[in-house]
């Protein structure tokens, strides 16, 4: 009797692997490469279409963050802490490392400056402390510092320079070039807080060089209410090219124009009009650009920021006494040159007589001014 041994079930094949069969024989080559230029083509059109999409939405807020596309990659998208309404300070709690001596050591200051630098900008902290302020340290200035640095940088200690020089206000907030709003609105607070006794609070960047010599006695000539004064302009037209790092988009920017700003270089501002801003800051939307916001946040106010003529020099290298003691800020492009044109000054107010010390203010209201620019900072 023989046995019959059931045939073992034959594998079905897919579909899939019937059509590769059924198209092998007409699948070349050049098909191929045909086949993949199509899909490649296709491919590049997609991401043309959606960078392009994102290209004209540079920023888009996303649960209370912001992506930002990278001009230089447009591949990576940096992701970085920022509101998308507007900023209330009242309601953070911000650590600070260290008070300043130097801000308000006694009641005879009426002014202090804030100078704002990076963590990194060590060299430049340096250079300013033995050139330009090195006077404000004396018992009787009535000018008081400090530098306003944000401290989330893990390259650079912000304890040990605090403890050091006794003349850093360090926040725990992120810091670069566009996020320096909220920084300087907290340096604001402090002052308002810790300062009773003055009068006006000037805001400086690290490689603004002052004539603290003259402009200590500047403080004198301007109103010491809701006052801000500086290089400042009148309507100014938002910056659409691209490819600059001021760009702004018309979703971050519906308007055609800036309202009235001060340049973010320099400029002071009346102890009660600083009050003012802090006060109105949570009903001003939030800007990234620190001077597009304070200027809003002024418009908001009806308070027209007014010019002051000559406040900031573009680097002076002259050696004319005359020249140089008629000078109030000086932008440096090289931070090293301030030492020499601190010795420069020194020996030209060496031999100045009190009637060579008069100061001449000179004021250009922005009400009337309807020039505009393109921006560019």
């Amino acid at each position: 009797m023989s046995v019959i041994h059931p045939k073992p079930p034959q594998k079905t094949e897919g579909s899939s692997v019937i059509m590769a069969k059924y198209l092998r024989p007409f699948i070349t080559t050049e098909t191929m490469t045909v086949l993949l230029a199509a899909v490649s083509l296709v491919y590049v059109i997609y991401m043309c279409e959606t960078l392009n999409r994102l290209d004209k939405v540079k920023t888009k807020a996303m649960k209370n963050r912001y992506v930002v596309i990278d001009v230089d990659n447009p591949f990576a998208l940096i992701v970085d802490d920022a509101q998308d309404t507007s900023i209330s300070i009242q309601e953070k709690q911000f650590n600070t490392l260290g008070t300043p001596s130097t801000a308000c050591k006694s009641d005879r200051v009426r002014n202090v400056i804030i100078i704002v630098t990076s963590p990194l900008e060590v060299h430049a902290r340096s250079v300013v402390r033995h050139s330009w302020v090195s006077d404000l340290l004396k018992k009787d200035a009535i000018i008081g510092y400090f530098f306003l640095v944000g401290s989330e940088n893990r390259n650079w200690n912000p304890e040990h320079q605090a403890s050091h020089y006794n003349d850093i206000l360090n926040f725990n907030v992120n810091y670069n070039t566009h996020n320096t709003t909220e920084l300087l609105l907290l340096g604001l607070k402090w002052v308002i807080q810790n300062c009773q006794s003055v009068k006006h609070i000037t805001k400086v960047h690290g490689d603004i060089f002052v004539n603290t010599l003259k402009f200590s006695r500047l403080a004198y000539f301007l109103p010491d209410s809701k006052f801000i004064g500086g290089q400042c302009f009148g309507t100014s037209k938002p910056n659409r090219n691209k490819v600059s790092p001021f760009y702004v988009t018309f979703q971050e920017y519906k308007k055609e124009l800036y309202p009235p700003m001060c340049s973010t270089s320099a400029y002071i501002m009346s102890s009660d009009l600083v009050q003012n801003i802090l006060h109105a800051v949570g009903e001003v939307p939030h800007f990234r650009l620190e001077d597009v916001f304070i200027g809003q946040v002024l418009s908001h106010l009806r308070i027209t920021p007014r010019n002051i003529v000559n406040f900031v020099t573009d680097e002076l290298n002259a050696a004319n006494c005359d020249v140089i003691r008629d000078v109030l800020l000086v932008h440096e492009a090289d931070i090293d040159h301030m030492y020499r044109l601190w010795r420069q000054i020194k020996q030209c107010y060496s031999n100045v007589t009190k009637s060579d010390e008069a100061l001449i203010v000179k004021f250009s209201e922005l009400k009337n001014y309807s020039h505009t620019i393109l921006r560019e900072h």
